[in-house]
């Protein structure tokens, strides 16, 4: 593969192997199966949902290619909403919308790195529902059984207990019980569980072969979970490779961009609010193109001036808005915008937002990627969409995560190991929801309150 292409293979690595390398590398694999007589599929598996990025070119060039994840909520430390958001909803979605291939689950948590601190078996089970909730089809366990390597084999060495389900001597251990608990309820509420979610949002992110190692990868998944912490119900967009028509599709595109954008794509998303689209371009508005050459049409197109910076950051940085203040936390890019297309400034009297009339829709600039450290964040996005009219189908669910379905059903989940009673709304109707530790319901369609339920 290198003498075929030595240049690629010697200037980008990345380029070479994710681009180059391994689209062919199946296509040959698939091709010898085949001459083997052999009926099967291949599949490959990503070590986290930004590293699904990496293989986007393979997909294209390789639909057949079934993509799978790692979901581990212990790289994160312990159970919590932004790591149920990223590896159970981001992953998901991102194989579903963005690689259009069957989402599921190559190592699924069952246990923990360590023997320390302790997984409890009630985490295990709401992160089972959460998983195929948020749109997996399948999953493989691991580590499912515990076990004794060889000596000198084994990453930790001799030992992988990792606090499995199943113990050295073949004992089922304390978690076993809710892991079966929790497979069951899937396949007790599976028909709701496939079906498709219900988007009031698309999220646009860029797929360049080593996004992974970007910034802006990872201010792509926080957008996503602020968004859903606002009540949105994102859908992941390739808005690189779109059309105009395709991406008039959607009412509202929010794009996450770093300061490098090719200028066709810059010309696209003008057109797009030009043509009636409500367009939200954080991060960074772009003032390059790939090659790194200056490259202004979008802020151009919009009558604004704006700057290099990269984004570093900043833990005192404030936006003020009409008064009120919302954490920031970065730093914010230099931008000249009219007076009256100013929405909010940092705390230096600077614009950081700006909403600017296009054609016949809007774009909304802001010169940084929203982080949630405070829940003001996600009120502050929630304002300025509702200010262009872009609602979301999910409203006032503070505590519990909801997911509407295209059905008409939605599941709500609750991650917190205490009672959680809300007042939501969603799809329009209003719900008092009760759930108990670690469990979820299943809002019906005709149904307007549901009561208690409990997951184990």
């Amino acid at each position: 593969m290198e003498e075929i292409n030595p240049v690629l293979a010697k200037e980008d690595h990345l380029e070479f192997y994710y681009d180059y390398y391994y689209p062919q590398y199946f296509d040959t694999l698939m091709k010898m199966v085949k001459e083997c007589g052999i009926t099967t599929y291949l599949t490959h598996n990503a070590y986290n949902p930004r590293a699904l990025s990496l293989h986007h070119k393979n997909c294209k060039i390789n639909p057949w290619l079934n993509m799978s994840v790692d979901c581990y909520y212990s790289l994160f430390g312990q159970l919590n909403m932004q790591s149920a958001t990223y590896f159970c909803e981001y992953g998901a979605e991102y194989m579903h919308s963005f690689l259009k291939c069957v989402p599921w689950v190559a190592e699924q948590e069952c246990g923990y790195w360590f023997d320390a601190p302790k997984v409890y078996g009630p985490e295990l089970y709401i992160w089972n529902i959460w998983t195929f909730a948020a749109g997996y089809r399948g999953m493989n366990m691991y580590l499912f059984a515990s076990g004794k390597n060889r000596k000198g084999m084994g990453f930790y060495g001799t030992d992988h207990n990792w606090q499995a389900p199943i113990g050295l001597h073949g004992e089922k251990q304390e978690s076993f019980v809710y892991i079966q608990q929790s497979i069951q309820d899937i396949k007790k509420d599976k028909e709701i569980f496939r079906k498709e979610l219900k988007y009031d949002i698309a999220l646009g992110v860029k797929n360049d072969p080593g996004l992974i190692w970007k910034k802006v990868a990872k201010e792509s998944d926080e957008a996503f979970y602020v968004l859903k912490t606002a009540g949105f119900t994102p859908r992941l967009c390739d808005f690189q490779s779109a059309s105009v028509e395709e991406l008039l599709e959607n009412k509202c595109l929010w794009v996450v961009s770093d300061e490098m954008m090719d200028g066709k794509v810059q010309n696209i998303l003008a057109e797009y609010a030009e043509k009636g689209g409500h367009l939200i371009v954080s991060g960074r508005i772009p003032c390059k193109d790939e090659k790194d050459e200056s490259c202004t049409f979008l802020a151009e197109a919009l009558g604004i001036k704006v700057k290099y910076c990269e984004e570093q950051e900043e833990d005192q940085q404030k936006m003020v808005w009409e008064e009120v203040e919302y954490d920031i936390g970065r730093s914010v890019q230099p931008m000249e915008i009219k007076d009256e297309y100013i929405v909010a400034r940092d705390r230096n009297g600077n614009p950081c937002i700006g909403r600017i009339p296009y054609g016949n829709g809007i774009v909304c600039v802001m010169g940084f990627t929203p982080r949630l450290r405070f829940r003001n964040v996600a009120d502050a996005i929630l304002r300025l969409l509702k200010e262009i009219e872009v609602y979301p189908l999910v409203q006032n669910a503070r505590y519990l995560r909801v997911l509407p379905k295209e059905g008409g059903e939605s599941v709500v989940l609750n991650l917190h190991p205490v009672q959680v009673k809300e007042e939501i709304q969603v799809l329009g109707k209003n719900h008092e929801v009760v759930l108990e530790p670690y469990s979820y319901c299943i809002l019906e369609k005709e149904v307007e309150e549901v009561g208690t339920v409990s997951g184990i």
